[in-house]
C-alpha cells in the first residue's frame, strides 16, 4: 500500500522597479516535493524532503515570511479520506523547528533590511544579506543589491492512517514588512 503526497506551492514574483518602501520575494523550486510512504518507519516518524526551494529576500525594511494553505482545511484526495493540512510541515532549513501549515499565515523566517537608499539616492547594502540577487545599472555604475537566501524543508507527518492514495494541497508564501 502507498500513499503519495505533492504539495503545490505558489510563491509571487515582483519586479525590482522601485527600491524604495520596496520587498521582494523570489522563489525556485528546486525540486518536487512529493512524498510516498512504504515503511513502518516512514508512517511512524513522517519523510522530510530537505532544500525543495530556494528563497530569497530583496528589501530596505526588515521582513517576515508567512506560510499558509490559503483557507483550506483537508488535502484534495482520490480517496475520500480527510487528511489535515496540518500533516505538512515546512522551516527553514538552517533554522529552527517545523511550522505546520495551517489555514492562517505561520511566520516561519524573519530577516532585517538587505538595503537602504542614503540621502544622495544611492543603494548602500546593510550587511545582513549573504549573496547577491540584483545587479543595477545606475548612472553607468553598477550596483549590487544584498539578499538573504535560504532553503525550505518540507516533512509529512501523518496524524492518522489514511487509504492507498494520491494527496494534493496548495501551500501560499507571503512576504510582509515588519
Amino acid at each position: 500500500m502507498k500513499l503519495i503526497l505533492s504539495l503545490l506551492l505558489i510563491f509571487p514574483f515582483f519586479s525590482s522597479a522601485q527600491l524604495l518602501n520596496s520587498i521582494e520575494l523570489q522563489f525556485t523550486e528546486l525540486l518536487n516535493p512529493s512524498f510516498q510512504f512504504n515503511l513502518p518507519s516512514e508512517y511512524n516518524n513522517g519523510i522530510v524532503v530537505p532544500a525543495t526551494s530556494s528563497v530569497s529576500v530583496i528589501s530596505d525594511q526588515n521582513w517576515v515570511l508567512s506560510v499558509s494553505s490559503g483557507g483550506a482545511t483537508h488535502f484534495s484526495t482520490t480517496t475520500g479520506d480527510l487528511m489535515p493540512v496540518g500533516d505538512a510541515l515546512v522551516k527553514p532549513t538552517t533554522s529552527g523547528s517545523f511550522t505546520s501549515i495551517s489555514t492562517s499565515n505561520q511566520s516561519i523566517m524573519t530577516g532585517l533590511a538587505t538595503y537602504y537608499l542614503n540621502g544622495l539616492l544611492q543603494i548602500v547594502s546593510t550587511g545582513n544579506g549573504n549573496s547577491t540577487c540584483l545587479t543595477l545599472d545606475l548612472l553607468l555604475v553598477q550596483v549590487n543589491v544584498s539578499c538573504f537566501t535560504f532553503t525550505l524543508d518540507y516533512k509529512i507527518d501523518l496524524s492518522g492512517f489514511y487509504e492507498a492514495g494520491t494527496y494534493n494541497t496548495t501551500i501560499y508564501y507571503t512576504l510582509s514588512a515588519q
